[in-house]
């Protein structure tokens, strides 16, 4: 909807894995899975990529300082990846 809203359906676009919350977050509630339906996007949309985060350094909710570095890292590789395509 954003790239329709501002009338820029090449805009890149970059997402993030989302973490997987334990019982001890969620309780007995089983949360929807989004990053199956943004793998899947990844793959049909050549103006969106997906990066995987779940084995970067971090808590169940945040990244560490190592984590955040590397996770900008990621993105900074998935920005210039797409502007060379």
């Amino acid at each position: 909807a954003t790239r329709k809203d501002l009338g820029l359906r090449e805009l890149n676009w970059i997402l993030t894995e989302q973490p997987i919350l334990t019982s001890s977050i969620t309780g007995d509630e089983k949360l929807y899975d989004l990053n199956s339906d943004l793998e899947a996007l990844d793959a049909r949309d050549p103006n969106f990529t997906f990066v995987k985060t779940s084995d970067l350094p971090h808590n169940p909710l945040l990244f560490g300082s190592k984590g955040i570095i590397a996770l900008g890292n990621r993105m900074a590789e998935a920005w210039i990846k797409m502007q060379l395509e």
